[in-house]
């Protein structure tokens, strides 16, 4: 779009592109870039923290309440929550009435499968596409999108040093050097305390490139002298002597030795790399928003059979995406299984937008209309298919679709 509308060579949009995100990013659906500029926009005024002891607590502390007696009512019994059993397959039961799931055991244990009566799959499209759905009977759009849907890439090096010499409090440097992003720390704990500086972000080719320098640190132990440290070294020495006097002070010229004498140690991670993902986070490429995403709001299995994340939602790389997308599913759950009042409690809760009210960029209305088209489900109103309902309020025009969902539509 830049070349044909801006008449810019591929020259000066590979140079705005390396200016404003890491190399290949501008190949991505146009949509995903509004996406990203709304999300940091809205995001631009908001007050930002940290989790000491890092995010994973988010998902720990959801376990503890779940697993947790009468939560989130008196009475109401607490779920345990099976870990590290990898999913290998799932299927529909012969009469049609459950989901099998079948999960990998402990070493020398059978596999064991569980028929339940509704199943939500929130994986990533890399190991969903790894489990055996053939039972399922997805279609054929479904199969493609979980194997064809864009994820992006993402790598980061975070270094420790003895101090935090580049003085800077937050904020970002890029650069077409290797590293692509230097992360500033936000917060300082004084000049003679240690402090990690992540001397690398990247993102598609640049992190590719840069997550193939990653070791296996199940295997090795972090030293200065690993390749990717090598090369993050050297592009900050760079990097800092084109640095602006006026903007940064440092406290003398950073040269390659200083930093290796800063150097404790080291973590980086390749988010390629994870079994677990295949992929840093969902970033569609183009028509994949218009000819897949629409198919994967509906529900399969005959109401069963539910799929959510990050990747199906349309805050792409969030958490609040996932939520979301969470979000959604109960809701369109609620409509195939009648759970009024369940969905009433769910809107009141703080969990998303407001109390009482779905988040902006889900639209209830066209979320039921998804369940009530999607195949094999009856809910509400399918006795009077095809009839139309219209408002005639007294400040309405006649014909006027009513937004709200009713008994007749």
């Amino acid at each position: 779009m830049l070349m044909t509308t801006a008449s810019w060579t591929y020259e000066e949009t590979a140079m705005a592109e390396a200016s404003n995100t890491s190399t290949g990013l501008f190949d991505q659906a146009f949509t995903e870039t509004i996406f990203d500029y709304c999300d940091f926009a809205e995001a631009e005024n908001a007050d930002w923290v940290r989790l000491e002891g890092g995010m994973n607590q988010v998902a720990e502390e959801m376990q503890k309440l779940i697993e947790k007696p009468d939560w989130p009512v008196e009475g109401a019994p607490g779920i345990k929550i099976t870990t590290s059993r990898p999913v290998t397959a799932m299927s529909e039961t012969a009469d049609g009435s459950a989901i099998s799931v079948t999960t990998t055991c402990p070493k020398g244990q059978s596999p064991s499968t569980t028929d339940y009566s509704a199943v939500f799959s929130t994986t990533a499209m890399a190991p969903l596409r790894r489990i055996d759905i053939e039972g399922l009977h997805l279609p054929d759009k479904i199969l493609t999108g979980i194997r064809s849907l864009s994820y992006d890439r993402a790598t980061k090096v975070a270094i420790k040093f003895a101090s935090p010499w580049w003085t800077l409090v937050g904020g970002v440097s890029s650069t077409d050097l290797p590293i692509s992003n230097v992360v500033y720390p936000s917060w300082n704990d004084g000049p003679d305390k240690p402090a990690v500086l992540m001397v690398s972000y990247s993102w598609a080719q640049d992190a590719t490139r840069m997550g193939a320098l990653v070791p296996d640190y199940t295997k090795t132990n972090p030293s200065k002298d690993d390749e990717v440290v090598s090369v993050c070294l050297n592009a900050l020495v760079k990097l800092f002597s084109k640095a602006d006097p006026k903007t940064t002070t440092v406290p003398m010229p950073i040269t390659l030795d200083f930093l290796r004498s800063q150097y404790v140690t080291h973590h980086a991670f390749a988010w390629s790399h994870d079994p677990l993902q295949g992929g840093a986070f969902a970033l569609f490429g183009p028509g994949q928003f218009k000819d897949l995403y629409p198919a994967f709001q509906k529900v399969y299995c005959n109401g069963k059979f539910f799929m959510s994340g990050e990747a199906l939602s349309t805050h792409h790389a969030w958490i609040s995406g996932a939520v979301d997308s969470a979000y959604m599913s109960f809701l369109t759950f609620s409509t195939v299984y009648k759970l009024e009042r369940e969905m009433v409690k769910v809107k009141a809760s703080n969990l998303v937008g407001e109390r009482g009210a779905n988040p902006e960029e889900v639209d209830e209305f066209l979320l039921k209309w998804a369940a009530k088209l999607s195949k094999g489900c009856k809910v509400q109103g399918d006795n009077k298919w095809g009839r139309s309902h219209f408002q005639n309020g007294a400040d309405e025009e006649k014909g006027e679709l009513d937004e709200d969902w009713c008994d007749c539509c």
